[in-house]
């Protein structure tokens, strides 16, 4: 259900068992097409500076060097084939401001209608609801010179947020464990005092528990992290290419160090990790 569906279907919840709302919003997301009044309250002096280094996609072995400088072999980002030869370096600094001031707006267009689905489950809930609220992914935003979101495990796209608020008065935190989506379930059954099942997830309001390796994946994509190295895999078509990241040494995620020799064992140990996550469930 969509903002104003569910803060009407959570006011008129007159059920005895307790309310499941899943309120979901289709933006941020392209054409990034909120209202005029909108991008009108937006700063565009402080918008973050794009994180870019030149010549970073020069070397074949990035998945996205044909995002960047133009080709159309099935492994491009979303924002590449309708950019002039069909590669993202062709947009101009004009048109990246546009861009992100557009999905800015969008962004606070959506924590506007956050903030009146909170007011709904406060008007009938209190403070006993578990709120979560998170997204599917993230935007490159013109970082390292892309938009969009395919094939990308870079953390403009991995990274989302993920707010919960659980029932009562708990201390607020913030925390860095890794997490996935399939921790979702664990969670709200837990907050709803359900009685847990088998599942690949665990209950996040548990602080001692802790991820030691979360992974993303598409089509013909897959990656693993352990929060300090980043394996990732592309098979997709007629491209076949490999990535490790040192996220300690190179947090913007500039190098591709998979060929490196000092770093053969990391990545041999993470690509190990990530067939020992799926095996089990592609093969069983």
């Amino acid at each position: 259900m969509g903002g104003r569906s569910g803060r009407r279907s959570i006011r008129r919840y007159d059920q005895k068992k307790p309310l499941f709302a899943w309120v979901s919003f289709s933006g941020p997301h392209f054409p990034f097409d909120a209202p005029q009044e909108y991008a009108d309250r937006i700063d565009r002096s402080r918008l973050p500076e794009r994180i870019r280094r030149e010549g970073e996609f020069a070397g074949m072995d990035r998945i996205h060097h044909d995002s960047y400088y133009g080709g159309d072999n099935g492994t491009v980002i979303d924002g590449a084939r309708p950019a002039k030869g069909k590669g993202c370096r062709s947009y101009t600094e004009e048109y990246w401001d546009r861009m992100r001031t557009s999905y800015y707006a969008n962004v606070k267009l959506i924590d506007d209608q956050v903030g009146k689905i909170e007011d709904a489950v406060r008007e009938r809930y209190g403070d006993n609801a578990l709120i979560l609220f998170t997204a599917d992914h993230g935007e490159m935003l013109g970082n390292h010179g892309l938009w969009g979101k395919n094939m990308c495990a870079y953390d403009e796209v991995w990274r989302i947020p993920l707010l919960i608020r659980y029932p009562g008065n708990r201390k607020r935190a913030v925390e860095e464990r890794l997490v996935n989506s399939t921790d979702f379930l664990p969670t709200c059954l837990g907050a709803a005092g359900g009685r847990q099942i088998c599942c690949d997830g665990n209950d996040l309001a548990d602080s001692a528990w802790s991820r030691e390796y979360t992974f993303a994946e598409g089509e013909g994509f897959m990656a693993v992290t352990d929060g300090l190295r980043k394996y990732i895999h592309l098979q997709r078509q007629n491209g076949k290419k490999r990535e490790l990241i040192d996220l300690m040494k190179d947090p913007h995620e500039f190098d591709n160090r998979v060929s490196w020799p000092e770093y053969q064992a990391e990545a041999a140990h993470l690509e190990e990790k990530m067939l020992e996550h799926m095996i089990p469930s592609v093969l069983a």
